[in-house]
């Protein structure tokens, strides 16, 4: 039997996954954040990885409504991909003995750290508050994790989801700071504007064909040429055929002026 404490990360009750199943049951975020706590603690206690696959028939919707509290709990877990067929994904990563014994392994190592770093900051000298607040400062700075993408780049994420949630609706909330990721791409990499990324999306998002086909940055970014292409042809398309459409016009005017009819 694992021991009595589970992983869980401190980003957690703040993931698209968690707002989605809320917002399919009515229920609020903290709300879903303690049942999956149940529901983790619950499995954690009873499977090993290996019982959790082997035992996968056993463990029903109905046992997971019943841990969790909440009716259709579990099909909520299964619609955003929190639960499978197979079982709980990635059930070694966060649960079990082995995850907890990586835990306890990256904890000691770095106590370890740290005893070692302070053991040479104290080397031959007096450190005094100043200094200590300081490397702390140094050291927070340091390992703080840092988002690579612009928050325009998380808000123009977030615009495209809303108008791919229009043309298809049913589209499960993605990692908008994935996608946001994504879109820094296309302008660092692709040296693509704001302004250009959201034309082609756009001409893509209207297109009867396009718009169930493109519904992420990374398909964007991946079809961007065939979908530039497409957006040059119709162009021309349209330039041709509003000039065919003035010949004929001034055709008509000029016979019209001879007393022709038309």
């Amino acid at each position: 039997m694992a021991e009595h404490w589970i992983k869980i990360e401190k980003t957690t009750p703040d993931k698209p996954e968690i707002f989605e199943i809320a917002a399919k049951l009515s229920l609020t975020p903290d709300d879903v954040v303690g049942k999956l706590v149940r529901i983790w603690s619950w499995m954690d206690s009873h499977f090993d990885k290996d019982s959790a696959f082997c035992h996968k028939l056993s463990v029903t919707l109905v046992q997971i409504d019943r841990v969790a509290g909440a009716t259709n709990f579990g099909q909520a877990m299964l619609e955003v991909d929190w639960l499978s067929e197979s079982g709980i994904p990635h059930f070694d990563r966060h649960l079990g003995e082995s995850a907890k014994k990586r835990a306890k392994d990256a904890e000691r190592k770095r106590m370890s750290r740290q005893k070692a770093d302070n053991c040479h900051k104290n080397n031959g000298q007096k450190v005094g508050p100043e200094e200590e607040e300081e490397e702390e400062e140094e050291r927070e700075v340091k390992h703080s994790p840092v988002s690579k993408h612009a928050s325009r780049d998380l808000e123009a994420a977030k615009q495209i989801y809303r108008h791919v949630i229009e043309a298809v609706p049913g589209t499960k909330t993605p990692n908008f700071e994935k996608w946001a990721d994504t879109i820094r791409l296309m302008r660092e990499r692709d040296n693509l504007t704001y302004e250009e990324i959201w034309k082609v999306f756009s001409w893509a998002n209207a297109d009867s064909f396009w718009r169930t086909n493109i519904r992420s940055p990374d398909k964007l970014r991946e079809k961007l040429p065939v979908l530039r292409a497409k957006m040059i042809q119709g162009d021309s398309t349209s330039k041709s055929q509003q000039a065919i459409d003035a010949s004929k016009v001034a055709a008509e005017q000029f016979l019209t002026s001879r007393g022709v009819n038309t």
